[in-house]
């Protein structure tokens, strides 16, 4: 089972993948995102700022982190950052 800790080391890690492909903080109701379907670079920044979120309430709302780092990790896959394969292995329990 994943814990909070494991939680908060994937979100930090993926922060920084992200970032290695130039993706900055960006809020969701940015005016650069208004008004039509996400940029590739709009997609990593918003994950980003999901990272950089989801750190902040890891502890006290656990289910819902693990509902934003399933989606952080479906637009990992979805835009060739990480394999299903990867992501598996980075979500097991580090004790197994």
């Amino acid at each position: 089972m994943m814990t909070p800790e494991h939680t908060k080391q994937l979100l930090r890690n993926y922060r920084k993948l992200l970032a290695r492909y130039g993706a900055n903080k960006l809020a969701p109701d940015s005016p650069s995102l208004t008004g039509g379907y996400y940029t590739t670079v709009q997609k990593l920044e918003h994950m980003a700022w999901m990272c950089e979120e989801a750190l902040t309430f890891v502890d006290e709302k656990f289910d819902k982190a693990q509902r934003w780092l399933g989606f952080i990790q479906g637009i990992l896959w979805a835009t060739n950052l990480k394999t299903i394969s990867k992501m598996r292995d980075e979500s097991r329990s580090p004790e197994l």
